[in-house]
């Protein structure tokens, strides 16, 4: 029986994909935000991430980061018009 290849990355190439540090992506693997395919045993294991598993889930997060800098100059609704909307629904 085999076994499809997978293309596995290094805790440190996915720190560097994300532009975060290796401690960052060992405590995405520790929390579940991101899957590791495997971890080595031992209480300090390197982990091994499926390459299109990390792609993805940077793919979502630049999607997150570019609706929130679209987002950024939109202005919340003036305290003013807040209130005014306030006292029409108490009248």
């Amino acid at each position: 029986m085999s076994h499809p290849e997978v293309d596995l990355l290094t805790s440190t190439q996915v720190a560097v994909m994300f532009g975060v540090t290796r401690k960052t992506v060992g405590l995405w693997a520790r929390s579940g935000a991101l899957r590791p395919s495997w971890k080595s045993p031992g209480p300090v294991g390197a982990y091994l991430f499926d390459r299109a598993t990390v792609e993805a889930a940077l793919a979502a997060r630049m999607d997150v980061e570019a609706y929130l800098d679209s987002t950024a100059n939109v202005s919340p609704m003036p305290a003013v018009t807040r209130r005014k909307r306030q006292r029409r629904r108490a009248s």
